[in-house]
This record gives C-alpha cells, structure tokens and sequence, in this order.
C-alpha cells in the first residue's frame, strides 16, 4: 500500500471517528459508523460482512421487539436540581394566646392532651381558627404556640403540617393560610382527649 494511499485511509478514519463520537448513545455510534463506512475500502471485506449480517439480525430483533423510545437528553441543558423551599418561622409577639371570654391556647391544649406532633398541630390550628381569632395561620403562629406550652417543636414545621394534611386534618397547601378541615374538627371535638386504657 502506497504511503499516499495509507494516509487517505488514516484521514477518512479519523474523520469518521469525530462524527461517530458526536452522538452520545452507542446505537447511534454504531449506526453511523456503519452508514459511513458501508462500502467503503476503508473495512476488510469479512468485516463488512459481518456489519451487514450484525444488522439483519438486529433489524429482524426489532422487528418482534418493542423497544421503549426515550426522548433524547438535551447536551445543552443540565438537569435542575431540586431545592427545598425553605420556610423560616419565628415567635409571633402579636399572638394573643390569653384571649379574654375564651379558654387560653395552655389551657385547651391541656384539656385535649395530644400525645405527638400531629394531633399537636391539630390542637393548635383548631384553637388558634376558633379562639385566637387568627384568620391566616402560619408556621410562625403554630411554632410560637408549641413554645408557649413547652412542647419539643418539630424540627420541620411545614413537613409536619404536610404530614397532617397527609391524614386529612389540615389543609396546608398554601403555607401561609394553614385551614383545619371537618375531619381535623371533628378529631378535636369528638376524639380528644384519647380514652384512657
């Protein structure tokens, strides 16, 4: 073989690698590898061949195989990665947890005796909507009424609140408008305090 001849040969191959390396997925590669090569002098006789055999074999899998189509990544865009929205709470000082004519927030928690963090947060949305006048509850106004009773405060409010809401007793959706739902009522009115065994 000519020198002049080997180095045409070695110039395509190369030429052919670079556009074979521009698609991520190996199918790809060897799709196109094989479409740029296909009757080329480039590859031994034997090797073509088995190339073209290699496909019909692969063409007759696909053909009674259904094979799941992805959508292909996009190289131009990095995944987003999720970060948790943090909600910062702090002492309401304008919460009014003695409220004159109405049982103090102590008092009713005390009365009702919840045992966790759930049926806690319960308590006090269900007192804060009905006897501290609180129209928009918020995180801030559940932490302020954990730390006046000297209960342990969750160490996430809103996960919580969501866990609450998971059991169909708040509605906490909007985390600044914290609802108490009928079934959240009715556990406070109808199931607390728990019956003593």
């Amino acid at each position: 073989m000519a020198t002049e001849e080997l180095e045409q040969r070695l110039e395509d191959i190369g030429r052919i690698a670079t556009a074979v390396n521009m698609f991520d997925s190996f199918e790809l590669q060897l799709a196109a590898f094989s479409y740029l090569t296909r009757g080329s002098a480039l590859l031994p006789p034997t090797v073509a061949a088995a190339i073209e055999e290699a496909e019909a074999v692969e063409e007759e899998i696909l053909d009674t195989v259904t094979v799941p189509q992805t959508a292909p990544s996009s190289p131009l865009k990095a995944p987003r990665k999720r970060t948790a929205k943090k909600t910062t709470v702090t002492l309401d000082k304008s919460l009014d947890l003695y409220p004159s004519g109405e049982p103090s927030f102590i008092d009713f928690a005390n009365e009702k005796e919840p045992k966790t963090n759930i049926p806690r947060v319960v308590v006090t949305v269900y007192w804060l909507r009905e006897y501290g006048n609180v129209d928009a509850i918020t995180p801030s106004h559940i932490y302020t009424c954990f730390k006046a009773i000297n209960w342990p405060v969750p160490l996430n409010i809103p996960n919580t609140l969501a866990k609450a809401g998971g059991e169909n007793y708040v509605d906490s959706s909007k985390s600044e408008a914290i609802k108490l739902t009928t079934h959240g009522e009715n556990y406070i009115e109808h199931a607390l305090p728990l019956a003593k065994a």
